[in-house]
């Protein structure tokens, strides 16, 4: 009875995301901040949200109970991670930037029309180069292709998740059955998942003893996102007290590879993308996160953001000498890493759920990856009733 219970909530799911994405059709536009829908659809649009995610929470908590066989629970998370390709952008227009600055010869040149330079790293650069040609360029108001290849990498990374998880259809349903992942990735096309597929590659690869493909990996999704950087750090250093590889070589050889070709594409230019990243960081706009929190606490800008970036890289140190004295849990610190951003953008929620997902023993990280989930959820709905 609990695994078709279990089976009934992912459909529940399935169902909340589908009126989403339909309320927001009816809408007629993309927004980067909810707008709401006409008529009745924005009732419906403001129901949806939260049902959507009480059905994945009490989903899990029924296959944490009993587990439900594979066939029903994977169809699910290809149906509601798909389900967004039918509407439009949802929730940011960072993906109509991928297919602006995909068409450019100078990605890295600052343009505040487009919120600063390129600010990602020259793999995505190179990546997003025929994607954005691919899908039209600024023509394209719905940035399609970078949406298929967001989709694409989740449903990987559910698959990387399977390999590394021993309750493999819980972990499975974790990542997969998320509606806030859905909306951010099939919805909104975010390089993270691409980002957090050569991270979970990573993962998988060493656990194979590949370590030297391990590395490359690593070096590869840094070379995405430069946040993958942390993880990679506190990784290492568990792997270094364990005596066991990091695959440095691979690591090295990869970097090598990736700089030689973005030299090659964009020659030094593409070494502005972490200045233009500090002066983005550094631009006082509203934002979620410790940032706006210290503002809201009546600390100007200024300090407010040297101290939202203290606290990070403290809580980074925290997380360091836990990988260094006993058993890092990687979903867990990812997850207070993003809380603890002076920014946060709510598809940042997957680098703690995948990661919490992977690991079967990470129980607080897999707690703290749905709470995260379901805070950022709430923030959008906050903003759609409030508009």
């Amino acid at each position: 009875m609990t695994r078709k219970t279990a089976v009934a909530a992912g459909v529940l799911c399935l169902a909340g995301v589908a009126v989403v994405v339909a309320a927001y059709s009816e809408a007629g536009h993309a927004a980067s901040t909810p707008a709401g829908a006409p008529g009745d659809w924005e009732r419906a649009l403001q129901v949806a949200l939260p049902v959507s995610f009480a059905a994945y929470v009490v989903g899990l908590l029924l296959l944490r109970r009993a587990a439900a066989s594979a066939g029903p629970v994977l169809a699910l998370v290809v149906a509601i991670q798909l389900t967004p390709l039918a509407g439009p952008l949802l929730f940011s227009q960072d993906a109509r930037i991928y297919n602006v600055l995909g068409t450019i010869s100078d990605p890295y040149a600052r343009r505040k029309a487009l919120g600063g330079g390129e600010t990602y790293g020259p793999l995505w650069m190179l990546v997003s180069r025929p994607l954005a040609r691919l899908d039209g360029g600024a023509s394209d108001g719905s940035a399609y292709v970078f949406r298929v290849l967001a989709v694409l990498c989740i449903l990987a990374i559910v698959a990387l998740v399977w390999k590394l998880a021993r309750r493999k259809v819980l972990a499975a349903a974790f990542v997969g059955w998320n509606p806030l992942i859905a909306f951010h990735y099939a919805g909104a096309g975010h390089n993270d998942a691409l980002m957090m597929v050569f991270v979970l590659g990573a993962l998988v690869l060493a656990s194979i003893e590949r370590p030297q493909g391990g590395g490359a990996s690593w070096a590869a999704a840094i070379a995405v996102k430069w946040t993958a950087g942390w993880l990679f750090l506190l990784w290492a250093i568990e792997r270094f007290r364990q005596r066991r590889s990091v695959g440095l070589p691979g690591f090295l050889l990869a970097g090598l590879v990736v700089l030689v070709v973005s030299f090659s594409a964009y020659g030094t230019d593409w070494l502005a993308a972490l200045s233009n990243l500090s002066y983005e960081e550094q631009l006082p706009h509203p934002s979620l996160g410790m940032l706006g929190w210290l503002q809201d606490a009546g600390i100007s800008f200024r300090p407010a953001w040297h101290l939202a970036v203290a606290i990070q890289v403290a809580v980074l140190g925290v997380f360091a000498l836990s990988a260094w004295k006993q058993r890092l849990r990687l979903g867990l610190a990812a997850g207070v890493l993003v809380l603890c951003a002076p920014r946060i953008d709510p598809w940042y929620a997957l680098w703690p759920v995948s990661l919490a997902a992977a690991d079967d023993d990470d129980g607080w990280g897999r707690i703290f990856a749905v709470a995260l989930s379901g805070f950022l959820l709430a923030d959008t709905i906050t903003t759609l009733v409030d508009a």
